[in-house]
């Protein structure tokens, strides 16, 4: 049983399957699949056997896993909920190298998780201080599919201003 993992940042964490099934039911919703969280499960369940007979030599990487996924999600059928996920990926790949080039630009960075609404979209944003500004990156999901992505720079003093342009945008 595969019992750790190795996160982006290269530490090595427990190993958690229901995790590969909360991001496939939420494949499964991004692409309006109608699938239950059993079929999740059992992709899951899927991507735990392949990791067991040796898909992946020792430790496996979270993108790894991840690639399992897609290739088992598009074994089982569900083209449209991999070509979902793989958008997913590649939307928080950019997130984390934004995170990334301002980093470099400024030096130390604490990001955290910013929790914002938009109505009739999701929104998954970021909030990052570096030295006297506040950065925040954000996309923005809408129901219909259509995707925003907003960054902000602003001073410490006046982040409200940001989470007013984030909340306020809209697609008209």
């Amino acid at each position: 049983m595969v019992e750790l993992i190795i996160k982006r940042d290269g530490r090595t964490t427990a190993f958690h399957p229901e995790k590969i099934a909360d991001a496939v039911e939420k494949a499964f919703s991004a692409c309006a699949a109608m699938q239950d969280r059993a079929v999740a499960e059992e992709i899951a369940r899927t991507v735990c056997e392949k990791l067991e007979a040796g898909a992946i030599e020792g430790i496996p990487t979270v993108e790894g896993v991840q690639d399992l996924v897609e290739e088992t999600l598009i074994e089982a059928g569900f083209v449209q909920t991999a070509k979902a996920y793989i958008l997913y990926r590649a939307e928080h790949t950019k997130i984390r190298q934004s995170e990334a080039d301002l980093k470099a630009a400024y030096g130390v960075i604490s990001p955290r998780k910013v929790k914002l609404q938009v109505e009739g979209a999701t929104v998954t944003a970021v909030r990052c201080d570096i030295q006297a500004y506040y950065a925040v990156l954000a996309t923005i999901e809408y129901d219909n599919g259509d995707v925003v992505y907003v960054s902000g720079l602003t001073k410490l003093a006046s982040i409200s201003d940001i989470v007013n342009l984030v909340e306020s945008v809209s697609l008209t």
